[in-house]
């Protein structure tokens, strides 16, 4: 089994390169912290307050997905290597492979980031 871990700044590509993966590999289960936003009608509503939250989900999804023994993509900015570590460490408590993708590309946010926030976040980056 495989975790393809997949950041970079918003509007980089992440969700396309995961539905890019999924098509190759179809039982592969995806997540990212932006789902939690999405409401019934398939809008992104971004609540600010609820990001803690947002990631807990994301990785809960994950684990469950390790624990039934299927490979899991994860798309999340992680500017920080410290953000994806706890992915790592489940990877590996499941002896799951781990491939880290990083996206570089230069799109518009589907999301609305300000342009500021995203140059507050590259100037932030960890390689």
């Amino acid at each position: 089994m495989k975790l393809y871990i997949i950041r970079g700044l918003p509007g980089s590509g992440k969700t396309t390169k995961a539905l890019d993966i999924i098509k190759l590999f179809p039982d592969t289960e995806h997540y990212e912290a932006d789902m939690w936003f999405l409401n019934s009608e398939g809008e992104y509503t971004f609540n600010s307050r609820e990001l803690k939250q947002a990631h807990t989900w994301c990785k809960d999804n994950v684990y469950k997905a390790m624990r039934e023994g299927k490979s899991v993509i994860v798309s999340n900015t992680f500017v920080k290597r410290w953000e994806y570590m706890p992915y790592v460490e489940l990877a590996l408590e499941h002896n799951y492979e781990v491939e880290i993708l990083v996206m570089s590309g230069v799109y518009k946010s589907i999301h609305g980031v300000p342009d500021e926030k995203i140059a507050q976040m590259k100037k932030s980056w960890e390689h």
